[in-house]
């Protein structure tokens, strides 16, 4: 936008000489999705007992060795389940397939599992990557003293809120102004609060109850009682957050035509997350991977078009 592509009104404000009137920074598109912490019983050993840095460096010497083994994962996506909320039957507790919407994922549940009394010792970590204020934290660090947890985290897979990326000032290295709209559109809010309510049934099956399974309800400045229907509503607005998958502000039809090059500009154009006018359905990479590839085909094209090589 500082060089002059953008939206008129916009750039006009910066006094910014107008090159293309564009939708530039328009039609932000990210996937969201709040952390529900499932409390299961399970008596593992303090990281720092004997026996387990003796079994942790076990596992180490199997993934040096074997390159298998419980280090072979990252251990956050080694469970992971795509569905359609609008196809699960709460009388019957299952998802059903009964029509071809059934087949189209609305949300994805991605699991890890927490060791009891690991949120302490990587407390940085876990602010850092969450947010939450110290009062959350603290119900999270004192409830994992005493139980292990298994985290869920529904992702709405094509959100409908849009939100906006605009200059802050004529500085190129000032940050600019975001605007992600998260939950603007009630149908996000409502997709999260189905997949809550399929977990809610879940946790009553005979596997979880094994556990003594039960959901974290935090107690959050604002919100009705745990206990009220609203509840989940407000804990999700106060606790979703990005997954860091935003897309669609610089989006092909729009800005870009179909070989990738910024409407009304010579020999400029754009290959990343931005230009998918839709966030994909799962994650960004091998969407991004892919447009990498056509970007190489088609300057490669164009280079032997222009020197008939």
């Amino acid at each position: 936008m500082l060089s002059g592509v953008g939206p008129k009104e916009h750039l006009e404000e910066f006094s910014i000489p107008v090159k293309a009137d564009l939708p530039v920074g328009d039609g932000m598109s990210d996937h969201v999705l709040p952390v529900i912490n499932i409390k299961v019983d399970h008596d593992a050993k303090s990281i720092f007992h004997p026996l387990t840095i003796v079994s942790k460096s076990l596992d180490a010497l199997q993934w040096l060795i074997t390159r298998s083994g419980p280090l072979a994962s990252n251990g956050l996506t080694d469970v992971t389940a795509f569905f359609n909320t609008n196809c699960y039957n709460y009388t019957l507790r299952s998802l059903i397939n009964d029509r071809p919407e059934c087949e189209i994922p609305t949300t994805q549940l991605i699991y890890a599992y927490i060791e009891k009394g690991i949120v302490n010792p990587a407390r940085t970590i876990y602010e850092a990557s969450t947010s939450y204020n110290n009062d959350i934290l603290h119900q999270i660090l004192s409830e994992n003293e005493e139980s292990a947890y298994i985290t869920v985290s529904p992702v709405v897979l094509r959100p409908e809120s849009r939100g906006w990326v605009r200059l802050a000032s004529l500085d190129p290295l000032a940050h600019p102004l975001i605007k992600p709209n998260y939950l603007d559109d009630k149908r996000d809010l409502q997709e999260i609060i189905r997949s809550i309510k399929i977990l809610e049934q879940v946790v009553e099956t005979p596997i979880y109850k094994k556990y003594n399974a039960s959901i974290q309800k935090l107690h959050l400045p604002g919100c009705p009682d745990i206990d009220a229907d609203e509840y989940w509503e407000c804990f999700v607005r106060h606790t979703t957050h990005s997954v860091q998958h935003a897309v669609g502000t610089v989006a092909l039809g729009s800005v870009l035509d179909e070989r990738l090059r910024v409407r009304g500009i010579n020999r400029l154009r754009v290959a990343d997350a931005s230009v998918l006018p839709l966030v994909p359905r799962g994650n960004t990479a091998a969407a991004v991977i892919a447009i990498g590839e056509r970007i190489s085909d088609f300057l490669i094209q164009d280079r032997e078009l222009e020197f008939k090589i």
